[in-house]
């Protein structure tokens, strides 16, 4: 057998597995609605003549609609997957981190590290940050009638919210940034952490233009200020997948900094 059948042959019996659980699953939902129909009947017509005879069948009517799935094709499959050469197709299989990838791919770990993949994620210091700090001006938010100045207070980045009233300040708030999301060769956006729930600050730095602006989706009346969350689907498609606080929206336990090679290779 050649690699290609080696390689194509557990998809395909995979395949077969997960098109009978499919099966079972809508077949499952089907009864439950026939469940449903029966129990608004009860309710309505044979609640008065106590007619509950037929109530204990039920389980043994979804049981019946269960599709007669041939057990020794799902069998088969987890044999293949354990035999195949591929042994990340195991699901015993761990993920383990970019430094053991690095072991054997030392090479292709040194280069991809220089890459925007590599840099998509960090901490908030200057080695990280691309952006012009020398003179910019505030950014403005017309609409709610903020503006947002960015600076450094020794390696700290903070971001100053504040509104004027003639030359007056009225109102301000600093916040200190933790984490910067992208290279840098097109944008940098920031984020801030508040006991392990993830924000969005309302700055980013935009290389090709060279200028501070809101960031994308703050515009047009969008901006949330400093409240936008950043949730598992954000993180896990601009940096390599995180540890998340499960039922939370944006709680995170952990977090690599960068896309790393088990993101697009799997472990």
């Amino acid at each position: 057998m050649d690699e290609k059948a080696v390689r194509n042959k557990p998809a395909h019996k995979i395949s077969a597995v997960q098109n009978c659980t499919q099966m079972g699953i809508k077949r499952i939902s089907e009864a439950l609605k026939i469940y449903a129909i029966l129990h608004e009947m009860e309710i309505r017509f044979l609640k008065k003549l106590n007619i509950h005879w037929w109530l204990p069948l039920i389980p043994f009517c979804i049981m019946g609609l269960l599709p007669a799935c041939d057990l020794s094709e799902s069998t088969e499959s987890t044999a293949a997957v354990a035999s195949s050469p591929f042994l990340n197709l195991h699901d015993s299989v761990q993920y383990v981190g970019m430094s053991t990838c690095r072991q054997c791919h030392s090479d292709i770990h040194a280069t991809f590290m220089h890459t925007g993949m590599g840099q998509s994620f960090g901490a908030a210091n200057r080695n990280k940050s691309a952006g012009n700090f020398a003179g910019h001006t505030a950014i403005y938010d017309q609409r709610f009638d903020y503006y947002y100045y960015p600076y450094w207070s020794g390696d700290s980045l903070h971001l100053r919210e504040f509104r004027l009233e003639g030359r007056d300040t009225i109102y301000k708030r600093e916040q200190r940034i933790d984490y910067i999301i992208g290279s840098g060769q097109h944008t940098n956006s920031h984020l801030f952490s508040e006991n392990g729930y993830l924000f969005q600050a309302p700055f980013t730095w935009y290389a090709q233009k060279g200028k501070w602006d809101l960031p994308p989706g703050f515009d047009e009346g969008a901006i949330t200020r400093f409240s936008r969350i950043i949730s598992l689907e954000c993180m896990s498609c601009h940096n390599a997948y995180p540890q998340f606080v499960a039922g939370s929206e944006n709680k995170f336990k952990s977090f690599l900094q960068g896309i790393d090679c088990e993101r697009c290779h799997g472990p």
